[in-house]
């Protein structure tokens, strides 16, 4: 899943996604995606809940393989 894009965002919402808990220092140098493929580490700087807006724990193109029909 993505997180929005906009609108109220909360820690619960990031920890759902991510998983690391609920301080905003806890992802610092977590890795993130877009859902266009970009790709990035969480500053070890300051962190806000909008820098969260837009991002996933996972890479979008790397799915699962679809099920086959067995001969």
């Amino acid at each position: 899943m993505t997180l929005q894009t906009s609108g109220p965002i909360s820690m619960s919402d990031i920890s759902a996604e991510f998983g690391f808990g609920n301080k905003l220092s806890d992802y610092w140098g977590v890795l993130w995606w877009t859902n266009s493929g970009s790709r990035g580490y969480f500053s070890t700087g300051t962190i806000s809940l909008s820098d969260f807006y837009g991002k996933r724990a996972t890479n979008p193109g790397a799915g699962g393989g679809g099920g086959g029909i067995e001969a």
